[in-house]
């Protein structure tokens, strides 16, 4: 990116608005759009990229890190999956629900009943996890 002539960079810029326009687009190609329009001090066009990236994370990398976990650290997993916006978690769930079933039935049966039934956020995962943990004295099975 440093070698790119600075009258090339608007050609870049419209490529990768191309490239998200067509669901094309990585986390990558997300960062590099929204360092061109730094580049070209466009910073509303920079803060709509940036909401963007930060809202919608590469699913790859979102499933990899929960197989990892699922395997080796199923609280830890379900955790993560807890942070994820509703559709990320759903979709984390779909993928690895069954594993975490098995080792942790109640938890992942109430994350997904607070899905179906709208009532999932992750600001409430949280604040219902530090009351179950409290209540139980840190453990949370």
């Amino acid at each position: 990116y440093r070698y790119l002539d600075a009258p090339k960079i608007p050609l870049l810029a419209r490529y990768l608005e191309d490239l998200r326009s067509r669901n094309l687009a990585t986390s990558v190609h997300t960062e590099l759009l929204r360092a061109c329009y730094l580049k070209l001090n466009d910073t509303p066009a920079s803060e709509k990229v940036s909401a963007t990236l930060t809202s919608s994370t590469d699913a790859a990398s979102l499933s990899s890190i929960v197989s990892n976990l699922a395997t080796q650290n199923p609280t830890e997993a379900l955790a993560t999956i807890c942070s994820f916006k509703a559709p990320q978690a759903a979709e984390a769930l779909v993928k690895h629900g069954a594993a975490l079933a098995r080792v942790m039935p109640r938890e992942t049966a109430g994350i997904v009943v607070s899905l179906c039934v709208g009532t999932y956020s992750p600001v409430n995962i949280a604040h219902a996890a530090d009351a179950e943990t409290n209540m139980t004295g840190g453990d949370m099975k």
